[in-house]
């Protein structure tokens, strides 16, 4: 039976304990941005036969509160969480944002049993130097073009959902991933002024945008005291075709400085997963897979 409960403190988070083996690490799991708790309802109980997991709504995400956005807010929430599940040495999982966070939030704490990375290195929006192999007029052409369209996909969500676009995109969901995804979606709406809106907010969204296109975690996982795995996508989303180019310049970029930071520090270990950006979902058993690996080395 899965738990959800709140922690207190500014905002308050609704965590999803889901239980499990007591006597295995205690884990904390942190969806992406834009997501929410129950976007690990796949991966999450192919951990809990060994180890017990509880799933946090981050910040302007899912049913937790809202609170100023920035990375050192989003570690503190981690502690907050931590702290509630009792865990003296938890492992943090995060994928894309909370990939980052785990990340970051393991720099704080090398006595830390371990952190799990999941594709959340780097931002696409990001300095010159960290796209290999690709002209640097036809670089930033395309990123001018990806910039444009991230700004236009935000001010659609910036507006309220009518109705009709709502159950579209349930209908859309439901085909996708059934009726969890359809839970996921709606986890993530909310209503204000009687009107529906996502979440979350376009001033969160554009400080993401802001974080995340200064983000480089090179430096604090070659700092990393504590037991860091790194799991990063070779292929892109369907969606994202269009922009393969820019994509697989970015990709050399990150496994090349992926790779240096690996050889120079042994706590750090990076793999290279045949899975776009979304494996969490597409591909739950297998990423639980190398996630039980390294909680195995960890002993």
């Amino acid at each position: 039976m899965v738990e959800e409960r709140h922690v207190e403190g500014s905002p308050r988070l609704v965590v999803r304990d889901h239980g499990g083996q007591r006597t295995g690490r205690d884990i904390v799991v942190l969806h992406g941005f834009g997501g929410n708790a129950l976007n690990w309802e796949a991966f999450v109980p192919l951990l809990t036969s060994r180890h017990r997991v509880v799933a946090c709504d981050l910040r302007c995400h899912g049913r937790s509160g809202d609170g100023a956005w920035d990375w050192e807010a989003l570690v503190d929430d981690v502690d907050r969480v931590v702290a509630d599940l009792g865990a003296e040495r938890p492992v943090v999982v995060g994928h894309s944002l909370g990939g980052a966070v785990a990340t970051l939030w393991a720099g704080h704490h090398p006595e830390a049993a371990g952190a799990v990375n999941i594709d959340g290195f780097r931002g696409v929006e990001t300095e010159e130097r960290h796209y290999l192999g690709i002209d640097p007029d036809e670089l930033a052409a395309r990123l001018a073009e990806l910039s444009a369209d991230f700004a236009a996909q935000a001010a659609a969500l910036a507006e309220p959902l009518q109705p009709e676009a709502v159950e579209v995109a349930r209908a859309q969901h439901r085909t996708a991933g059934g009726d969890r995804a359809v839970e996921a979606f709606d986890r993530g709406l909310a209503v204000r002024d009687g009107l529906t809106v996502a979440r979350p907010d376009p001033g969160t969204v554009a400080a993401f945008r802001t974080w995340m296109a200064a983000l480089d975690l090179t430096e604090p996982l070659a700092a990393a005291r504590c037991p860091v795995l790194v799991l990063t996508a070779t292929r892109d989303l369907p969606e994202a075709d269009r922009y393969a180019d820019l994509l697989a310049a970015w990709r050399r970029g990150v496994e090349r400085d992926l790779d240096s930071v690996a050889r120079t520090n042994p706590r750090v270990r990076v793999e290279h997963v045949a899975a776009s950006h979304a494996m969490v979902l597409e591909s739950p058993d297998i990423i639980a897979g190398h996630v039980l690996d390294f909680l195995d080395i960890l002993g």
